[in-house]
């Protein structure tokens, strides 16, 4: 699931907090893990929810902004 593009604080809180809804509150973060696509650096970051467990994928562009996010 894709939660942001070119969102907006406020519209990613939401999308956060419907996450939190479904999955239960934030625990902790788990591990990292980095990788590389082309041009673009990727950061998983595993955390744990009260209900399930998580990969946040964040992707970064070469000018270090972030091109995308998802949970999966």
């Amino acid at each position: 699931m894709v939660i942001c593009g070119a969102w907006a604080a406020d519209e990613l809180k939401k999308a956060w907090e419907k996450i939190l809804a479904v999955h239960g509150p934030f625990i902790r973060q788990l591990r990292t893990r980095s990788a590389k696509s082309g041009e673009f650096d990727i950061v998983f970051v595993t955390v744990e929810l009260k209900k399930s467990t998580l990969d946040v994928k964040v992707v970064f562009n070469q000018d270090h902004k972030v091109a995308g996010l998802w949970l999966e």
